[in-house]
């Protein structure tokens, strides 16, 4: 009798001792990477501005213009020029903005005062690619006052087909 107890404690300590229902071990979260670079502001800056801020979105044309996939800190208001960081997971990233918020309004697609173009065609936004961790530098926007709220043919053809019209974010209360 003793050698069958020895044998089956033998046996049940040799397997592995199902918990039950627990929850899967956590993965380790995603280690994010980052874009940066400077903007060059072009033109006087407008007395009514409430905030700057640079926005990324994966897909160009985005889906709306409200499908961030990260954006920066509050930038300097007034002055020449500006260094910015946005924190992204990784991965392709296809439209790099800074956007403009004027007071008394709200985010929108009139916000838009530039956009990061690649060296190689400034015809068309930049590809931004961003692997865990890496900090990807020197993705420079030029940011034009004269062309603040001007969109892409592109955008404008997706807001135009979503919603019927391209600035359906304007003021409160819409």
């Amino acid at each position: 009798m003793l050698s069958l107890s020895l044998s089956l404690f033998l046996f049940l300590a040799g397997c592995e001792i199902d918990h039950g229902l627990a929850p899967p071990s956590p993965e380790p979260p995603e280690e994010l990477g980052s874009i940066s670079g400077t903007i060059t502001y072009v033109g006087s800056w407008p007395d009514s501005v409430e905030d700057v801020r640079v926005a990324v979105y994966a897909q160009y044309p985005p889906p709306n213009f409200f499908a961030i996939s990260g954006f920066s800190d509050s930038l300097p208001i007034g002055v020449p020029v500006a260094d910015y960081s946005v924190k992204v997971k990784p991965g392709v990233y296809e439209w790099v903005i800074v956007v403009l918020l004027k007071k008394g309004s709200w985010w929108g697609p009139e916000s838009l005062l530039g956009a990061y173009y690649a060296p190689s065609d400034t015809t068309r936004p930049g590809v931004v690619t961003v692997d865990p961790g890496a900090a990807v530098t020197g993705i420079d926007i030029i940011a034009d006052f004269s062309r603040l709220g001007v969109l892409p043919p592109e955008v404008e053809g997706i807001l135009k087909k979503k919603w019927g019209r391209v600035h359906i974010f304007l003021t409160p209360g819409m």
